[in-house]
């Protein structure tokens, strides 16, 4: 079985988490990283109920707080729909990293989550 490079992957993935930290810092100084800190456990997807990973949580947490978010669930479209809400209107989505076991190898890829507060119910279709 033939092992896939993982070199092109990984460096765009954690560019991605250096930025947004080093964003977040440089925006916040020091002042809301405890925010941060007690938020990024808490994190749940909308379809499963799980807590994202520790590096998901700490990415979702951060935005949260950067955005004055109160909910800590998050999905993909995909989860949202299911879960009968669609993203509003110019909504920007947020990062996280999600490890892809093939029998090629493992890969680290990024996916695109919202925050339940970035949603709105979908209007009931009469029948």
């Amino acid at each position: 079985m033939e092992q896939k490079d993982n070199k092109k992957w990984l460096k765009p993935a954690y560019q991605v988490v250096a930025e947004v930290f080093a964003n977040f810092l440089t925006t916040n100084g020091c002042a809301k990283l405890k925010q941060v800190q007690d938020r990024s456990s808490k994190m749940t997807n909308i379809s499963t109920g799980k807590v994202y990973s520790e590096l998901n949580g700490l990415l979702l947490a951060i935005d949260a707080v950067t955005k004055g978010y109160k909910s800590n669930v998050y999905g993909t479209i995909k989860q949202m729909n299911y879960a009968k809400r669609i993203i509003k209107a110019g909504e920007k989505a947020t990062l996280i990293l999600m490890i892809d076991e093939s029998e090629a190898g493992k890969s680290v890829i990024l996916r695109s989550v919202f925050n339940v507060e970035q949603t709105e119910a979908k209007a009931e279709q009469a029948s």
